[in-house]
């Protein structure tokens, strides 16, 4: 389902996504203009952006969770509350809705002047945290700082 709207959508995206690894239950993609560090999963239930730093998941920026369900009036999102859930007619429309376009927004608002802050200790905890480079001097300045890096990686948009 997400290749096919990832066809249909590749040139509504800034960064242009890559397809790195596609299998039955999942999907990694990259995005070639952003820091290496930044990997994305479609899978069963979503879809989760990570920060990886010397190998590891450090944190998750994003994660878009669908726990699809069909009742009597469409699929639906069981993770919604009751009273602001919204029903659509297919599957393709609820995973729109809740995963593909809202990870298409964040990806299309990031810009060369956002930056990727990592924080903690290696085999305690970790975090990330999205900010502007204006922020540098105060996120160096907090605890358990690790390392700073901007997001876009080149200039140039759709590549």
């Amino acid at each position: 389902m997400f290749e096919l709207w990832l066809r249909q959508s590749r040139s509504r995206f800034k960064y242009r996504p890559t397809l790195v690894k596609t299998r039955r239950d999942y999907v990694t993609l990259r995005f070639p203009a952003l820091a290496p560090e930044i990997h994305c999963g479609i899978m069963r239930h979503g879809a989760a952006v990570a920060i990886e730093h010397k190998g590891e998941t450090w944190d998750l920026l994003w994660d878009l969770d669908v726990q699809e369900c069909r009742g009597a009036r469409g699929f639906y999102c069981v993770l919604c509350e009751r009273a602001h859930r919204k029903y659509f007619p297919s599957r393709k429309l609820l995973w729109e809705d809740h995963c593909f376009e809202p990870l298409l927004e964040r990806i299309n608002a990031l810009d060369e002047t956002h930056r990727l802050y990592l924080f903690g200790r290696t085999g305690d905890y970790s975090y990330v945290r999205l900010g502007s480079s204006r922020e540098a001097a105060e996120m160096r300045g907090e605890k358990d700082f690790i390392r700073a890096f901007p997001v876009v990686r080149r200039k140039t948009r759709n590549s």
